[in-house]
């Protein structure tokens, strides 16, 4: 599978794949060892619960979390640690897991959290480490166009306080699968989908839910803290369209008809763009490296959110994209600016050779 672009331009807001693992490993060595004993007479367990409660950061939860998964062996025992007081898990003492049981609970995410006041919004979305631009250029194309399909995708249970998310297989058949407050907190750890790693602390986490989905989709073990999951996230825009929506869409190309001219050819693919939105259709556009020496500015093997097709006064066709980024700063083909949103010409576009497809959903 082609590999698409994750945002490497994030070192100044969050951490990265190796900066966590660092913190991983550290806080593993520092309290992983469940017969060992902190300063203050404490078991390293009941420390590392202790510091998971005492943190208001959501990477440095996140990275304690999956240091208590390291140390319990599994998502599973340490979940039963937070949730039920852990009697059961090996190397816990029944005083320990008394001592640990408290008020202890991963940061409670609920229906409040999804969306804030006005979403689901594109805005919500800005990729971080994960190389998932499907999937959150479609989330972002559903977001502009469709939000109604993101809030029945997911619903929350506050008896378990799980959240449930619908999820569709290569076949269009519907999956659900349950996304826990422990993932939500490893999710915003990774970089995730939403600003919440970016520091906004009240950011919506719907797109953190729809990555964990994603990656529960793909991986095979999920008590291992899904890192195959999010290995194996990437996926082609049309697989990213049906796993959200159902269905694949209509893959739209540049092509001269027999007897067509190039703008004739071009009017009619800005028409089709243009219909799709005003039909609120969700789009993407997929991106690849231009098969000439001149750039097109915009990432290789990257995949945006079109949000606008139109003809401008000077008769040619235009269209407007969102990078999943947040920003467009892209060093290696001289495009530098904060907004999320580039406008480019499908003349220029399709000509550079950058164009591979847009995909329009059903």
């Amino acid at each position: 599978m082609t590999t698409l672009a994750g945002n490497t331009n994030t070192a100044s807001r969050s951490l990265d794949n190796a900066s966590i693992a660092g913190r991983v490993l550290d806080s593993a060595q520092q309290f992983g060892k469940t017969n060992s004993t902190a300063a203050d007479g404490r078991s390293a367990v009941q420390a590392l619960v202790s510091r998971l409660q005492n943190s208001s950061n959501p990477l440095e939860q996140g990275t304690l979390l999956r240091s208590l998964d390291t140390a319990l062996g599994g998502r599973t025992h340490s979940e039963s640690l937070l949730r039920s007081g852990g009697g059961s898990i090996p190397g816990l003492t029944a005083q320990q897991a008394q001592a640990a049981r408290g008020n202890v609970t991963p940061p409670l995410y609920d229906a409040s959290s999804l969306y804030g006041q006005h979403g689901p919004r594109i805005s919500d979305i800005r990729q971080g480490q994960m190389k998932d631009c499907a999937l959150l250029g479609t989330l972002g194309a559903l977001a502009n166009e469709r939000p109604s399909a993101i809030r029945d995708a997911i619903t929350y249970d506050p008896t378990t306080q799980n959240f449930s998310v619908r999820l569709y297989d290569s076949s269009g058949t519907a999956q659900y699968h349950t996304v826990t407050q422990a993932d939500i907190t490893a999710n915003i750890a990774r970089a995730g989908g939403s600003r919440r790693d970016d520091g906004v602390a009240d950011a919506p986490v719907w797109p953190d839910i729809m990555e964990v989905a994603r990656a529960k989709q793909v991986d095979t073990n999920h008590a291992d803290g899904l890192d195959q999951g999010y290995n194996d996230i990437a996926a082609y825009p049309d697989e990213a369209m049906r796993v959200i929506t159902g269905t694949g869409g209509t893959q739209a190309r540049f092509e001269q008809q027999p007897g067509e001219t190039r703008p004739e050819a071009l009017n009619r693919m800005g028409t089709q763009l243009r219909n799709a939105i005003q039909s609120d259709q969700p789009v993407t556009a997929w991106i690849v490296p231009e098969s000439g020496t001149q750039q097109d500015r915009l990432v290789d093997n990257h995949v945006y959110t079109m949000t606008r097709a139109f003809q401008g006064a000077d008769g040619n066709w235009y269209v407007t994209m969102r990078n999943p980024w947040g920003q467009n700063n892209n060093a290696a083909e001289g495009l530098s600016r904060d907004s999320a949103f580039v406008t480019m010409s499908l003349d220029n576009l399709e000509r550079l050779g950058g164009l591979q497809s847009f995909q329009i959903g059903d």
